[in-house]
């Protein structure tokens, strides 16, 4: 029984993803941002709890509008498989595999180009190095820390817009 689920990664929502066979309807935007919700950025290694979801919406402030989606999915993999940090996923290229094509059915689904755009790869840059200069202090959003559960809505609030705006756009095309 263990060696049957050893693949399979179970969501929040009840689906169920398996690793070695990747299907795009395994995949949730619910999921995605409740995960990254509470996923802690920097293996947790900050004064306070900063998610991969508030990283993804900032990175997602940076970019033109064409490539908001992009911005924001742009760790959506990290739902389903955890953030590993940059020295460690460097040293794993079976994780880097796995990560990539996951990445590609999440692109795919979504609609957003993968690879990813350069400038989404710059923004992230960006932001880390805003991150590396004040994630060890209290993240604060108008005075406020933010709770995982406020950060899950912004980040569906946010993916919801950009999706009726591509709508209207195909629409209108």
């Amino acid at each position: 029984m263990a060696s049957q689920i050893m693949s399979k990664v179970f969501t929040y929502s009840g689906k169920m993803l398996d690793l070695s066979d990747i299907r795009p309807e395994a995949i949730d935007i619910k999921d995605i941002a409740h995960a990254l919700s509470q996923l802690c950025r920097f293996s947790g290694q900050c004064r306070s709890f900063y998610s991969v979801a508030e990283h993804s919406i900032r990175v997602c402030g940076l970019v033109p509008d064409e490539h908001k989606l992009a911005a924001l999915l742009h760790d959506a993999s990290e739902a389903y498989l955890g953030d590993v940090i940059a020295p460690i996923k460097q040293m794993l290229p079976a994780y880097k595999k796995l990560e990539d094509e996951l990445m590609a059915v999440i692109a795919n689904k979504f609609g957003f180009q993968w690879p990813l755009p350069a400038v989404v790869k710059e923004a992230d840059r960006k932001m880390l190095d805003q991150e590396l200069d004040t994630v060890f202090s209290t993240p604060l959003i108008n005075g406020m820390q933010i709770s995982p559960h406020m950060i899950k809505l912004e980040f569906l609030s946010i993916y919801y817009k950009l999706k009726k705006t591509h709508e209207q756009q195909e629409k209108n095309a």
